[in-house]
């Protein structure tokens, strides 16, 4: 079995999951679990189990996100200006 797509679907799932329902998306949450993951030991029918079960918590958590529908682009875009200008003006 190729564990880089288990790895990435473990990984996708539960960023997705953890951004729905905070708001914020840590990636060092699960480390752990994705370590076992990559290394082989998880079976196809766990793995499948745990999309399965995964995906049932993501409709719900869906349904009760508080995320807005679409992001607010203008105010994504001033960020992304502030933070070059930061790092280009503060690297001279």
């Amino acid at each position: 079995m190729d564990t880089k797509y288990a790895l990435h679907l473990f990984r996708l799932l539960g960023e997705g999951e953890q951004l729905l329902s905070t708001g914020n998306m840590d990636l060092t949450i699960d480390r752990a679990r994705l370590k076992l993951v990559k290394k082989g030991l998880y079976t196809l029918p766990e793995i499948e189990t745990y999309f399965k079960e995964t995906e049932k918590r993501l409709e719900k958590v869906y349904a009760e996100s508080t995320l807005p529908y679409s992001p607010r682009v203008d105010e994504v875009r001033k960020l992304l200006v502030e933070c070059l200008d930061q790092f280009y003006k503060g690297g001279k």
